[in-house]
């Protein structure tokens, strides 16, 4: 990619970047040094320099108490030695004490190569060895310095001499280890110093080198950026700022310089100065000619909006129309729904007063057969007051034959005669008035037959009619529901036949705005000022896509 390509702010964090970049890699490569030095003296001071001092603490206290091992000899003869062996005692226990806080501190030390650590494993063997001889060692010094006896103290200065003989060459030993161990810090410390005099050798050298690299970078930086902020602009910034000062004061008539060379900002000003001057212009001229399509726009708007107010007026007079038919058409709907009510509830009581002539028919037909069963009932009676009469008579005729004895019987005989004779004429009263009953409710039931007939015909009738009446009805609120759909139907064009006046309106208010913006865009093309070619040339030229810009 080239840099020329390349946004200015891209380039100035590059170059930018770069120097931070450059100063990073500095500031990590001197703090890895100060890093590495810092671990070889940190090693140093914990480690190498603690060692020796514990082994020289060590070693130091292996010859006291070595030498203090041999001062018991000095009282071998003397036969009073208690206090000053009692005082060997005291000063090696001293010396004990010292021995294991060196032991302890040198036991911390991590030892990192495999000589150290093998030198530190034997000095554990001989230090056990030693420190074990010379339990022996104490013990005897505590018996010598409590034996009185001659002899016992003679035997006891010799097996004191065969325990330092054993003693001698333990602890020589150990001198032989800590001088190797000694000699390994010695050697390991001083080719830590060699490497770290190297490391910093090497980074002084990289350090100049980097430095110089560094400097010779942001000059060459510095130089690409300032080549790279003045190919972008293609001239000096004055110049830049006051053709800028002239185009924003609306003077488009600025020669620029076009031969070829010309680049960034430079030539774009060129360039939009020449497009400029040529949208202008045509601005102008499509200026002229939206005025003039305004105005007529406005001329149509305000013909359109009277014709449509005319409209508006004819759906309202419309709309109130049908407001009243449908008014009618409701009120006719209402009635028909009453008479629907009113047939079904004739209906209702049609077949009830049919119910009820069904019931009287059954109730003449029970009478009909109550009053043929008390005419057989009678027929019964007059029979019975035959034969009571037939009876009676003769008695009659036997209380005749009788004579005088039989005169009483004559007297009831005739009575009863009487009685059965009354009994058979109310008989046959009574059968006369149920025979004309019988005849009476025969017809009638012949009647109330025929008037079930006559009601049977008229429920039939009432559900013709009540069925009538409800399709009627039905048809009634059809047909208000549809006059109903018309009615909003005609208020819905009626609202937009109001709303396209109110829109026409608008456009016109919007056309007689147009033209007045159009006048106020002339006054405003003004401003700038044109070459004469370009402002009275019979065609203006295209205007360049942004790409071109």
């Amino acid at each position: 990619m080239k840099t020329n390509n390349l946004k200015m702010s891209t380039q100035l964090t590059i170059g930018f970047g770069a120097m931070a970049t450059i100063t990073l890699l500095l500031g990590l490569l001197a703090v890895f040094g100060i890093y590495i030095l810092s671990a070889d003296m940190e090693d140093t001071g914990e480690n190498r320099i603690p060692a020796l001092q514990a082994l020289a603490q060590l070693n130091r206290e292996r010859m006291v108490i070595r030498a203090q091992t041999q001062a018991v000899f000095a009282y071998e003869t003397q036969a009073d030695a208690a206090t000053a062996l009692h005082s060997i005692q005291q000063e090696r226990r001293k010396s004990w004490q010292q021995v294991d806080h060196g032991w302890q501190a040198l036991l911390k030390i991590p030892r990192t190569s495999e000589q150290g650590r093998a030198l530190q494993q034997q000095l554990d063997e001989q230090y056990k060895a030693w420190r074990t001889i010379y339990i022996e060692l104490d013990g005897l010094l505590e018996r010598l310095a409590t034996a009185t006896d001659p002899d016992q103290r003679r035997a006891l200065y010799g097996e004191y001499r065969q325990a330092i003989s054993r003693m001698v060459p333990i602890s020589d030993a150990m001198g032989q280890t800590f001088d190797a161990i000694t000699e390994n810090n010695i050697t390991h410390t001083n080719a830590t110093i060699a490497e770290n005099r190297a490391t910093a050798a090497w980074l002084w050298t990289l350090s100049i080198v980097a430095v110089a690299g560094s400097t010779v970078l942001g000059v060459l930086l510095t130089w690409l950026l300032v080549r790279g902020i003045r190919r972008p602009i293609g001239g000096e910034p004055a110049v830049i700022a006051a053709l800028t000062q002239q185009i924003a004061q609306g003077d488009l008539t600025v020669q620029l310089e076009n031969t070829g060379r010309e680049t960034g900002i430079y030539a774009a000003m060129r360039d939009m100065a020449t497009q400029l001057q040529q949208m202008v212009s045509q601005i102008t001229q499509a200026t002229a000619q939206v005025n003039s399509a305004a105005v007529e726009i406005a001329q149509g708007s305000g013909d359109l909006a009277q014709r449509t107010e005319e409209q508006a007026s004819a759906l309202e007079q419309t709309a109130s129309s049908m407001e009243q038919l449908t008014s009618t058409v409701k009120h006719s709907a209402q009635n028909a729904e009453q008479a629907n009510h009113l047939a079904r509830a004739a209906r209702t009581q049609a077949e009830q007063g049919g119910e009820v002539v069904k019931q009287a028919v059954a109730a003449m037909s029970a009478i009909h057969q109550s009053s043929n069963q008390i005419a057989n009932i009678i027929g019964v009676i007059d029979e019975i007051a035959f034969q009571t009469n037939l009876l009676a008579l003769n008695a009659a005729v036997e209380a005749a034959r009788a004579g005088e004895q039989g005169r009483g019987f004559a007297v009831v005989a005739g009575e009863v005669r009487k009685l059965a004779q009354r009994s058979s004429d109310a008989a046959k009263e009574i059968k006369s008035l149920i025979t004309n009953s019988v005849s009476k409710v025969q017809d009638g039931g012949q009647l109330v037959a025929q008037s079930g007939q006559t009601l049977q015909e008229i429920v039939v009738s009432v559900k013709k009619v009540s069925d009538i009446v409800a399709e009627m009805a039905t048809a009634s609120q059809e047909q208000a529901s549809g006059i109903e759909q018309v009615n909003q139907a005609i208020l819905q064009m009626d609202q937009m036949t109001q709303q396209n006046a109110a829109l026409v309106e608008q456009t016109a208010a919007a056309s007689h705005a147009l033209s007045d913006q159009v006048r106020e865009l002339e006054q405003l093309m003004r401003f700038f000022k044109l070459n004469r070619q370009v402002a009275t040339g019979p065609e203006a030229a295209l205007i360049k896509s942004p790409s071109a810009l």
